[in-house]
């Protein structure tokens, strides 16, 4: 996976760019951004990242939104740790947001505080989940 790592503020606007984007130019594929590795800092509220999410992906046709919790989100941590640049990174949570003809986009939650934002090829994250968790999406 390569390094998408985001820089703070990413995850609300990176669900509204991809909202934006998959409505007005028929879900075209977004450019990957790369993020400076900042220490990480409460973004939002856990509970403001999931409202984000969760109106991200609703009313799109084919969008998904999935929060991972606990040894789910563990196992998908390390699978985002264990790349380039390696991290270590941890999450008690990862919401992740699903649209259409743009890359995934996941959210780090570490205790009530988003703390990071990555984004992946939806091929490569399917497989990511299916390696640590056994099951795809």
């Amino acid at each position: 996976m390569p390094d998408l790592r985001l820089k703070r503020g990413a995850f609300a606007r990176l669900c509204a760019a991809a909202i934006a984007t998959a409505i007005i130019c028929g879900a075209a594929a977004m450019a990957p951004a790369r993020a400076a590795d900042a220490p990480a800092a409460c973004e939002r509220s856990y509970a403001s990242a999931v409202e984000i999410g969760r109106n991200a992906a609703a009313g799109v046709s084919g969008a998904a939104f999935r929060d991972y919790a606990g040894s789910d989100a563990h196992a998908l941590m390390a699978e985002i740790n264990s790349h380039e640049p390696a991290t270590d990174w941890r999450a008690d949570h990862l919401l992740v947001v699903n649209l259409p003809g743009t890359p995934v986009i996941i959210g780090v939650v570490e205790g009530d505080c988003l703390t990071h934002t990555v984004m992946a090829d939806p091929a490569v994250w399917r497989e990511a989940v299916t390696r640590r968790l056994g099951s795809p999406l």
